[in-house]
């Protein structure tokens, strides 16, 4: 047996249907007892079966229902772990056999595939619909120690579209205005490259880098970093939609466009390039960013 094996329901079950004769539950290796079975009457059960020491725990997967791993015989003398879905507990005695045999032999022993594969499909085709999963919520740090991001994007997006404003809130569709907040404060592994920023489709999310969250990080510089990527969540509410396969391009011609045409452009564009090495630095380090120069490509800072 290799290290680790999973049995994904109806995973094994190719080929011809092989007669899989059970043994008289009169000689079972562990008694005739009835289910539910607990995860130790498994264990004793499976350990009498393979003579080998096995542990059973039980889960609630409904995909990978059996998940196996360790060795026969294993020097050490450590147990073969076994994780079964709960649906095992009300399993009939030929279905902990076929478990068994399954567990010496694996995807050979095909009869004991067979009768596992329409066992489990029987079994769950019966039981209600598991709920979905719970989303958890993120605590939103929009607030900031030295730029308070909720101000910032007050002035970028507005209900009416006033003239200093970039963006209109029905600009961005039915999912409304983008979720906004501070990434996570911890120390970068970056060296080369960063992400001053990002915008998840899938969580209608901003997230901005901790490391602009700082003194000597210009105000207007957060404010372009935050329409940089407002401006990705409104070509994503706007664009067609992506064909399956298809990925997006996301800073293409027409994007480079429209974002040359942001009044401070220019400047924080300059302002990026001097300061990016000093910015890695600063998020791999946690030291504070220290001062620019006064001017910067013929900008005054």
């Amino acid at each position: 047996m290799g290290p680790f094996r999973v049995y994904p329901y109806a995973a094994f079950s190719a080929g011809p249907d092989i007669n899989y004769m059970h043994t008289d539950q009169t000689n079972l290796p562990f008694g005739a007892g009835q289910p539910p079975w607990s995860a130790h009457d498994w264990s004793r059960f499976l350990t009498e079966a393979t003579q080998n020491p096995v542990v059973v725990t039980y889960g609630r997967a409904r995909r990978e229902v059996i998940r196996s791993k360790g060795f026969w015989n294993d020097p050490a003398g450590r147990p073969i772990e076994l994780r079964l879905s709960n649906i095992f507990a009300d399993a009939p005695e030929r279905v902990r056999e076929a478990v068994g045999t399954w567990l010496k032999s694996g995807r050979r022993a095909k009869g004991a595939c067979k009768l596992l594969d329409d066992w489990i499909a029987e079994t769950l085709s019966a039981l209600p619909p598991q709920s979905p999963p719970r989303k958890r919520k993120l605590a939103l740090d929009v607030a900031g120690e030295h730029h308070d991001l909720g101000s910032l994007v007050a002035e970028l997006v507005t209900e009416s579209g006033s003239p200093s404003a970039e963006f209109r809130t029905m600009d961005f569709s039915a999912n409304g205005l983008p979720e906004f907040t501070w990434g996570r404060r911890t120390k970068s592994m970056a060296r080369r490259s960063l992400h001053l920023g990002s915008y998840s489709e899938t969580s209608h999310r901003i997230h901005i880098h901790p490391v602009l969250d700082q003194a000597n990080v210009p105000r207007w510089f957060v404010r372009y970093v935050l329409f940089h990527e407002l401006l990705h969540a409104f070509r994503t509410a706007n664009d067609a939609p992506k064909l399956p396969g298809q990925r997006r391009t996301p800073h293409d011609r027409k994007f480079r466009e429209r974002e040359a045409q942001y009044g401070d452009y220019p400047r924080a564009s300059a302002w990026q390039k001097a300061r990016i090495s000093a910015l890695i630095r600063s998020a791999s380090s946690g030291k504070p960013l220290g001062k620019a120069r006064r001017k910067i490509f013929g900008f005054e800072f």
